[in-house]
């Protein structure tokens, strides 16, 4: 499990009241470079959330998987029934 725990906090000086995640780009007034930087900084922060939760689904997924070939081995005896490559079932 991935895990990343950090917090941010930055005011423009000029616009102490502009929030990126409420606002957005767009209200960025006469792109005030501190604004475009909160900004920025607010984007890299949403899609390192994003890609850390998509890692932790291919974990997850991955593990399920794992426990799945592994049962299923465990049940079948190795030889009996097998499927060989393309659904040809080995000759007896």
């Amino acid at each position: 499990m991935l895990t990343i725990r950090y917090r941010w906090k930055g005011k423009c000086p000029k616009h102490p009241r502009f929030d990126p995640a409420k606002h957005g780009r767009g209200a960025i007034k006469g792109s005030c470079p501190a604004c475009t930087m909160l900004f920025q900084v607010y984007r890299h922060h949403r899609e390192t959330v994003e890609s850390a939760t998509i890692f932790d689904e291919v974990q997850n997924a991955g593990a399920a998987i794992s426990n799945i070939r592994a049962a299923s081995s465990s049940r079948a005896p190795a030889g009996a029934g097998a499927v060989r490559a393309f659904g040809e079932k080995k000759a007896s």
